[in-house]
């Protein structure tokens, strides 16, 4: 499992340009934000066993980042009911959606990055197990594919997934996805109110620092 100390900025920066996604490192203004989940190899649903990282480069040249535990993937509550899509549950892809999020209200209750900006790709989940089907056909629209904290409670720390994600991108920590926010609300002031964000593997994140 990817250890926390592992997510560095240099590290993940690596990891995107190998992989041939941008790295944001024009620092003229502060919080030129990435925004980059990274997807657990354990195909296992209802943990928060994923990592989100934010990181950008100052004015002065330096790295700044924060890194927060998190679910890319739906909890079990959404894998296992009765479907929500008769095509099967939503898994965001794996991907760099530029432009794809902007600042907004999740279910109109609290700011949150919603998918507004952009269309996403999804795999589609149907057989109602507790295993998670990232594969398959792809599906390309507005899925409401947000980013947003596991409760409107701010104090609330989440144990299991469960009903937090039907496919969003979830903090297990209330408090991190506020921290996100603050950092967010910075860089909408220096260069507007539009957010890409970049969802890569465990996989592609070693890839990307075992190569010279």
């Amino acid at each position: 499992m990817l250890k926390k100390s592992e997510i560095t900025p240099d590290a993940v920066a690596r990891a995107l340009t190998r992989a041939g996604l941008s790295v944001f490192t024009n620092n003229a203004r502060n919080f030129n934000l990435n925004l980059v989940g990274i997807r657990s190899d354990n195909r296992k649903a209802d943990g928060f066993d994923d990592w989100f990282t934010c990181f950008w480069v100052t004015p002065d040249g330096n790295w700044m980042s924060y890194v927060w535990a998190w679910t890319t993937d739906p909890g079990r509550y959404f894998l296992t009911k009765k479907l929500l899509n008769p095509k099967g549950c939503a898994i965001l892809a794996p991907g760099q959606y530029h432009g794809a999020y902007k600042i907004g209200y999740h279910r109109g209750q609290y700011k949150a990055l919603v998918q507004r900006g952009a269309a996403v790709n999804v795999y589609r989940d149907k057989d109602r197990d507790m295993m998670l089907d990232a594969s398959g056909p792809i599906h390309r629209g507005f899925y409401g594919i947000n980013i947003h904290r596991p409760s409107k409670n701010v104090s609330v720390n989440a144990a299991r997934v469960g009903r937090t994600s039907a496919g969003c991108q979830v903090s297990q920590r209330g408090a991190d996805h506020v921290q996100l926010m603050q950092l967010a609300e910075k860089a909408e002031a220096a260069f507007g109110n539009s957010f890409t964000y970049t969802l890569i593997t465990e996989a592609t994140f070693r890839a990307g620092q075992s190569l010279s």
